[in-house]
């Protein structure tokens, strides 16, 4: 396993489209902290603000910019594999295909917790340099739940590269969601029938959304749907004639 680890690593360290997305999610989550932290009332910020400041917007935004550019990397880490032909070399190295899933997913995961790490600290001290300082004793507990939010999204990402083998699917099935079914359905619950507000905490980037702020319930529901696509995805892996 940790030959296989240390040869992922090297494969994705050389993929400038992750590197790309990596920046621009710390880049964009950061702006956003800073819109948030600049239209807030004066003084200095707890609660839910503080939280959305510590996590890019992303406990609060209909569009989570940072997430969805998590599920990218996921997306883009599986699909060089395909667009290149590098799969059967990688399975000349590694003939374990779980062994090697294990160690992409491994790898994604320290790589999502890097990107949260540095997001945290950026979007601290852009904080504190606007004059709306955060309790330190915040910043763990929102930390933690952001990165394992990230990282299942970055799994399920991952995980709809495996199972589509292409990118435009995934792409296009994160943004229909995001862009139309979410909003639609948080409209159609506060027009039409309050009791699909209790449905729509179960959508995906709802779900992660909330996560994002520390619910334990939408927690639970982005690990399972996490761990269906990640289920499926396992299937298709062990099947798929490379």
């Amino acid at each position: 396993m940790g030959s296989t680890l240390r040869m992922e690593s090297r494969r994705i360290a050389t993929l400038g489209t992750i590197r790309v997305l990596a920046l621009a999610a710390v880049l964009l989550g950061t702006a956003a902290a800073a819109f948030v932290a600049a239209t807030d009332p004066p003084g200095a910020l707890s609660g839910d603000t503080a939280t959305a400041v510590l996590t890019g917007a992303g406990s609060m935004s209909l569009l989570p910019l940072t997430g969805l550019l998590v599920v990218l990397i996921g997306v883009t880490s599986v699909l060089e594999d395909t667009q290149h032909r590098l799969a059967t070399v990688l399975l000349v190295a590694q003939p374990r295909r779980t062994t090697l899933a294990g160690a992409r997913l491994t790898v994604l995961a320290s790589i999502t917790g890097g990107i949260c790490l540095l997001l945290t600290v950026l979007t601290f001290l852009t904080a504190q340099l606007l004059g709306r300082p955060i309790g330190a004793g915040q910043v763990p507990d929102v930390f933690v739940a952001h990165l394992v939010t990230l990282v299942l999204l970055c799994w399920a990402g991952a995980a709809l590269g495996w199972l589509t083998g292409t990118a435009a699917v995934p792409v296009g099935l994160v943004l229909l969601d995001v862009l139309l079914v979410e909003p639609l359905s948080a409209l159609a619950a506060s027009t039409y029938s309050p009791g699909l507000e209790e449905l729509s905490v179960y959508l995906p980037f709802t779900a992660a959304r909330d996560a994002t702020g520390g619910d334990p319930a939408a927690l639970a529901t982005t690990c399972a749907y996490t761990a269906v696509l990640l289920t499926a995805s396992a299937l298709r892996i062990t099947h798929r004639d490379y």
